[in-house]
């Protein structure tokens, strides 16, 4: 099978990457170019693929319901960009709803997420955030927010740049802010006109937070 551009592989050294060029004849490929990390690129041949992780969708199936989507994580610091894959189950002109299982352990302080926890993540075209709620054996449990640029839609795929402030949520609607520190060292970086437009919903999320708690979460993750 012929490889596209865009298909994310992994090596059999381990390392994982993203296909921006195949080399050769497209009936017969003799490598391809990968990027495996920002600005990082090795050649490999068909032999040197040891696993298919995600593949771009055909033109009748882009971003349509029920189909699995790439999500992309840019940051403002230095830090590499984090990708993982979820199943697309809402769309409309401004929302994208995707379910996802998280493949790792993480203590956000509020609470603790494990492997194999389920969250739904909404993503917002025009507004400076995204929403996740982790769930586990079928009870909530926390809610992350990332301020961010509003969501990127290619072929297949989502991407965002997170901007470091983070407001972690307890299912009783205590709440506590992450990363100040980050975002006051890297928010230069940040374009002037978006920085102020998601402050302003920062602060507009932290005043609905304090007066109406997790019913304020719980209205922005209503997906028909």
């Amino acid at each position: 099978m012929v490889l596209p551009e865009h298909a994310v592989v992994k090596l059999k050294d381990g390392r994982e990457g993203t296909i921006v060029y195949v080399y050769g004849l497209l009936s017969k490929p003799k490598a391809y170019e990968i990027e495996i990390e920002d600005g990082i690129f090795v050649t490999a041949k068909e032999d040197e693929i040891a696993d298919i992780i995600w593949m771009p969708p055909k033109e009748d199936q882009i971003c349509t319901v029920g189909y699995k989507i790439c999500i992309t994580k840019v940051f403002i610091t230095d830090r590499e960009p984090m990708r993982w894959l979820g199943n697309l189950i809402y769309r409309d002109k401004k929302t994208i709803a995707v379910q996802t299982t998280w493949v790792d352990d993480y203590d956000l302080g509020l609470f603790k997420v494990q492997k194999k926890d389920e969250g739904l993540e909404i993503y917002f075209k025009d507004r400076m955030f995204n929403l996740f709620r982790i769930m586990r054996n079928g009870s909530v449990v926390g809610y992350y927010i990332n301020m961010s640029s509003p969501v990127r839609e290619y072929l297949g795929e989502l991407e965002f740049t997170d901007y470091a402030i983070d407001i972690c949520i307890s299912p009783d609607g205590r709440y506590e802010i992450l990363d100040m520190d980050e975002y006051e060292e890297f928010k230069d970086r940040i374009n002037e006109d978006q920085n102020e437009k998601m402050l302003r919903e920062f602060e507009d999320i932290k005043k609905s937070l304090e007066s109406r708690g997790v019913e304020y979460i719980n209205e922005i993750l209503v997906v028909p």
